[in-house]
C-alpha cells in the first residue's frame, strides 16, 4: 500500500482546504445543512452516460466534487476523503464477521486534459483504491508529504446507495464499493457532501462550516455535473468547465463593474 499511495500523492504539494477550512477537530455544532434533489433530466443523463461508458455514477460525482474542491481551494487539483464500505477483499472469514467496515480513503483529482481524460482518470483511481480499502488513513497520511499535525484533507464525500431498485448501475457494472449507511449523518469535516442514490433520483446534502452557504455549493455541483456531461461530447478541457450558475456570473460581473466618473482636473490626493 505504501508504494501505491506514495505514487498517487507524490504531486500533492499541500492539502486543498476549501475556503481555507482546515479545522477537522470541531464537533460540527456550527454546521449548516441543506438538502436538494437533482432535476430528473440531469439524473437521467447521469445514469445514461455512466451506463454507456461502462462506469458507476459514483465516478461522475467524485469527478464533480474534485473539481469543486480544487476551485474552492484555488488549486489545479482537489484532494478529499471518500467513504468506502469495505468488503474486506480476500480476508479469510470476512463473511462471518459482524459489523460494518467503513474506511475513509483519499481521492485526488487533477484538473488537466480533456473532460473525457479527466473522468477516465477518476474512474481508474477509484477502481485502484478498492484494493486498499482497508488501509488505515493514518498510515496513508504518513506516506504523503503532508505533516502529520496537518489534516490531509478537510473535504469529505459520502456516496451511498439509498435504495435497492437501482438495477441499471449496480447489476451490470462493476461495484466500486463506495457506499455508506443511512445512519451516517454528521461529520466533523467542515466541507462535507452526501450523495444519495435513490435508484432514479439523486439527492445531495451539503454540510458546511457556518461561514459557507451550502446552497452555493449544491448549485456548483449541479453546474459542474452538467458541464462534465456536455464536455464529454464537446471535447472541452476540464480546466475550462464553469462552476458558477449564470445568475452568479451576472452577480460577479456587477461586482466588478466599478467604472465611475470623476473630475479629471483634480489629483488623487484632492479627491
Amino acid at each position: 500500500g505504501e508504494e501505491y499511495f506514495k505514487a498517487i500523492l507524490e504531486e500533492v504539494e499541500e492539502p486543498t482546504y476549501p475556503f481555507n477550512l482546515s479545522d477537522v477537530l470541531k464537533d460540527g455544532g456550527d454546521v449548516k445543512e441543506l438538502k436538494t434533489i437533482l432535476p430528473k433530466t440531469l439524473s437521467r443523463k447521469l445514469r445514461e452516460t455512466s451506463h454507456s461508458k461502462g462506469m458507476s455514477t459514483a465516478v461522475l460525482f467524485h469527478a464533480a466534487y474534485g473539481l469543486v474542491v480544487a476551485r474552492c481551494s484555488n488549486r489545479a487539483y482537489g484532494l478529499f476523503g471518500s467513504l468506502f464500505l469495505g468488503r474486506l477483499q480476500g480476508s479469510l472469514g470476512a463473511s462471518d464477521s459482524l459489523g460494518l467496515f467503513i474506511n475513509t480513503l483519499p481521492v485526488i483529482t487533477h484538473l488537466k486534459g480533456s473532460v473525457k481524460e479527466y473522468i477516465a482518470s477518476v474512474k481508474d483511481l477509484l477502481e485502484g483504491l478498492l484494493s486498499y480499502e482497508q488501509t488505515p488513513l493514518s498510515e496513508i497520511h504518513s506516506w504523503s508529504g503532508v505533516p502529520n499535525e496537518q489534516a490531509l484533507f478537510s473535504a469529505l464525500l459520502n456516496y451511498r446507495h439509498s435504495a435497492d431498485n437501482d438495477k441499471q448501475d449496480n447489476d451490470s457494472l462493476p461495484d466500486l464499493g463506495i457506499s455508506s449507511t443511512s445512519g451516517y449523518e454528521r461529520t466533523n469535516y467542515p466541507f462535507s457532501l452526501n450523495i444519495d442514490d435513490y435508484g432514479d433520483d439523486f439527492g445531495m446534502t451539503a454540510q458546511m462550516d457556518g461561514d459557507i452557504n451550502p446552497e452555493r455549493i449544491l448549485s456548483s455541483m449541479e453546474v459542474v455535473l452538467e458541464g462534465l456531461l456536455e464536455g464529454l461530447d464537446s471535447g472541452a478541457e476540464v480546466k475550462d468547465l464553469p462552476m458558477l450558475a449564470p445568475s452568479e456570473l451576472e452577480e460577479l460581473e456587477s461586482f466588478n463593474n466599478t467604472k465611475v466618473d470623476y473630475p479629471k482636473d483634480k489629483t488623487v490626493v484632492d479627491l
